[in-house]
């Protein structure tokens, strides 16, 4: 590099934006952000990068550019690997760097590269082959390998004591109106209209399986001893769960679930405590609070 008026924090900088530049590396020099740090047109800028013997100036930056797109694509097809799978490699890389394009990285952390990965495949409804409903397993393989990998490094039980059957011998039908019993922030839920668990985890050792018929499938994501673990579970306890992890009372959620299922009103109570005994042994659940 030229220029010795430069400093060395100025020169990184701009070397990081033309490289990280979505639509390449002459856009990325010629962007507001490149031009306020070093204001110079592509022509002239062996002035800042010399060329080797046998590449430009362009040609060289354009190493760095492809191999930084070449490690995100790898790592999102890390994260979606049963996405990956079903697509093809190919069709995979392309609907990746066309993400990339739409949701460039902006975080120090690799973690946060596929956040908007579900959306974007919404967004664009990948309209393959296969069946019409095509798009909508993709969505769902998406949506799932998201949150297994938002489970994986969120707070769990592994340091937090989690609550047991015993504590919970102190919610009496005069609190139920007044106590929230508190998911971790590693459980997740989510509604799919394939059940593709059981598809990621074949998927994950080695095997090719085959695409299930469209079911909708109500599941729980949680972690137990840094495991991620999932758990199929029915609509009523599926919108129990749901109410308590958007922080609503006991009572409340109890009425969601019965005005949604009016089948279970006799028989709440007992549903409850079949709940609660599988919950606690899932340890899903952090602590109790009176509000």
């Amino acid at each position: 590099m030229s220029g010795s008026n430069r400093s060395l924090a100025v020169l990184q900088h701009w070397l990081q934006t033309v490289i990280m530049h979505s639509e390449g590396i002459e856009k990325g020099i010629n962007s507001s952000n490149a031009q306020t740090m070093i204001p110079i047109e592509s022509p002239q800028i062996q002035d800042v990068i010399k060329p080797s013997q046998s590449l430009s100036s362009i040609e060289r930056l354009a190493i760095y550019g492809n191999a930084y797109y070449a490690r995100l694509i790898e790592c999102l097809g890390q994260e979606f690997l049963a996405v990956r799978q079903t697509l093809g490699a190919e069709a995979f890389e392309g609907f990746a760097f066309q993400y990339l394009q739409e949701y460039p990285s902006n975080s120090y952390t690799l973690a946060m590269l596929g956040q908007h990965f579900p959306q974007f495949l919404r967004q664009t409804r990948p309209e393959t082959v296969e069946a019409p409903d095509w798009p909508d397993f993709l969505i769902d393989l998406a949506t799932v390998e998201r949150i297994y990998a938002e489970v994986f490094d969120s707070r769990g039980p592994e340091t937090t004591d989690p609550i047991k059957l015993n504590n919970l011998q102190g919610i009496t039908s005069a609190n139920v109106s007044q106590v929230i019993v508190k998911p971790f922030p590693c459980v997740r839920v989510a509604k799919l209209q394939f059940p593709v668990e059981e598809y990621i985890s074949a998927v994950h050792r080695d095997e090719t399986p085959d695409i299930p018929a469209p079911e909708t499938t109500y599941l729980v994501i949680s972690r137990k001893a840094y495991v991620v673990k999932r758990k199929v579970v029915s609509h009523p306890e599926f919108i129990m769960i749901s109410q308590l992890l958007a922080d609503k009372t006991l009572q409340k959620a109890i009425e969601v679930v019965i005005n949604n299922c009016p089948q279970l009103e006799d028989e709440i109570g007992s549903q409850l405590r079949d709940w609660f005994f599988e919950w606690a042994q899932e340890n899903w659940f952090e602590k109790i609070q009176l509000v």
